[in-house]
């Protein structure tokens, strides 16, 4: 879920979801240099720390602390109200959220009081001096669900409300959907219903999936889409073994530096960059994101499909091409960088700075250590006739990141424990409302049906028009029925679990 489009420069951080996995999938993330648009007339509220964090949850001879830094929202709470708790995932939290979105309307209709928890690792929630393999080791969902367990304590011993028996709902989005299921299996007497949206619950080492997925929203559009940009990748391998032709490919597609022919990492790099072009649109289509301070996501499915099978624009590598400086245009970039070196180095910044406080070091460390989500270029090749690259990119990302202390075998046995932890689709539940999008790739490893081993009041929602994490956003007059109807459904769910 997220890694590469950072390093491009890309300050549209929710879209790093659509680069490497669910760990960078984050709907309410954006980057440092992004401010919050928030309604006119309204405050965000300041933020808080929990001082006393756990720093490993489960050493008993462990007495290090960290502070943990939340937000409260006080305006929708009625005396005797629930507790509602909004995880955050794998990036700065934004703030912005304790005013808008979905949830905040719940919380309205509910009378709860609203709180936001980072996740260790992420923005201020800093537990160590830095971001070295060594200190990442205490970085796992399993210890951020303890967190959020230790915070749920606290906040309902010591907040200035009587919330003791409060009941509690959790609520996330992407990662922070599975860590709301997860928190909802694990920890059944700390929260009493979780809403996740677009929510991965599978972990998987080669996500072969996903572009399927994406090839599948696209051919939704037009099937000559899909076809094109086939043909356009296929041309464009015969070309890189061409040198009047990757002159070409060089200016046509603005890369920052030449195309180095004899280096299968920026081959690798090159392929994969542009396809994400595509993944990174299809699982954001038509998601209004302006009230996050994000202004580059008016590129739809159907903008890039009309490029695509475009005849005047020539033939289908210069449509290819036509797409990334569109997005490179709403970007605000100039070029494109496809050096696998420059990857590598910011991957191996392990001091605290706008590197780490964006997480692409700490995220890459989830995928290596739990979740995998590699997406191999045979991954590619079956939906749009990508070259097969002998090269696992994920797993060499880890090895070359964090000193070799992974491999690919390892990756594989660290997503079959991930499984056999929290049990995949087949983990014991109850409470819990899981939305996702059919639009959006990620659906392919939720659920999207019953759940053999879920119980109590559950339900699961599959939108046909939406993308990722749609529900979560703030309603608007022009939102699908069916998302207008999932929201009442939603809080008709939250309704019967606060009895």
């Amino acid at each position: 879920m997220y890694v590469a489009l950072y390093i491009y420069g890309i300050v549209f951080a929710c879209y790093a979801g659509s680069a490497l996995g669910f760990i960078l999938s984050d709907p309410w993330s954006y980057g440092p240099e992004m401010k919050a648009h928030t309604p006119e007339g309204v405050r965000l509220p300041v933020e808080m720390y929990y001082e006393f964090q756990t720093l490993d949850h489960f050493d008993g001879g462990d007495f290090k602390y960290w502070r943990q830094r939340y937000f409260v929202n006080n305006a929708t709470y009625r005396p005797d109200g629930p507790l509602f708790l909004m995880l955050h995932g794998q990036s700065a939290a934004n703030p912005v959220w304790m005013v808008t979105g979905a949830w905040h309307e719940y919380a309205r209709q509910h009378g709860a009081l609203m709180v936001m928890l980072e996740h260790r690792f992420f923005g201020e929630s800093q537990p160590t001096d830095n971001v070295t393999s060594e200190s990442l080791r205490f970085l796992s969902s399993r210890q951020a669900l303890a967190d959020v367990a230790s915070f749920v304590d606290y906040i309902k011993e010591f907040y200035m409300y009587h919330l003791k028996g409060s009941k509690v709902i959790v609520f996330g989005g992407g990662y922070a959907g599975s860590l709301a299921v997860w928190m909802r299996s694990k920890y059944p007497y700390v929260v009493d219903g979780a809403v996740a949206s677009s929510p991965p619950l599978t972990a998987i080492m080669d996500f072969a999936d996903y572009y399927v997925g994406v090839a599948n929203s696209l051919s939704s559009v037009s099937p000559a889409c899909r076809a094109n940009i086939k043909t356009a990748t296929d041309t464009m391998f015969e070309w890189y073994g061409q040198p009047e032709k990757r002159s070409i490919m060089n200016n046509i597609f603005r890369l920052c530096e030449k195309i180095n022919h004899g280096s299968l990492m920026d081959l690798t790099m090159f392929f994969w960059r542009f396809a994400e072009n595509f993944a990174r649109v299809v699982q954001y289509n038509k998601l209004d994101l302006s009230f996050m301070g994000i202004t580059n996501n008016n590129v739809t499915m159907d903008d890039v499909c009309a490029i695509m099978t475009d005849e005047s624009l020539g033939d289908p590598v210069h449509r290819y091409a036509a797409v990334n400086s569109l997005l490179l245009d709403t970007d605000g970039r100039q070029c494109t960088n496809i050096k696998y070196p420059q990857l590598v180095q910011s991957l191996n910044q392990t001091t605290w700075g706008s590197w780490s406080a964006m997480g692409g070091r700490q995220r890459l460390y989830q995928q290596c250590a739990e979740f995998g989500f590699a997406r191999s270029g045979d991954s590619m090749k079956q939906p749009f006739g990508f070259y097969a690259f002998p090269w696992n990119f994920t797993t060499d990302q880890c090895i070359d990141a964090f000193q070799q202390i992974f491999g690919g075998e390892q990756v594989t046995d660290n997503c079959a424990e991930t499984n056999r932890y929290y049990g995949g689709l087949n983990l014991p539940v109850s409470n819990v409302v899981i939305v996702n999008g059919a639009v959006d790739p990620w659906h392919r490893i939720s659920a999207t049906g019953q759940l053999p081993n879920a119980s109590g009041d559950y339900e699961v929602i599959l939108l046909e028009s939406t993308s990722h994490c749609a529900d979560m956003l703030p309603p608007m007059s022009t939102d699908p029925q069916e998302l207008t109807e999932a929201r009442l459904r939603i809080s008709k769910h939250i309704a019967t679990w606060l009895g």
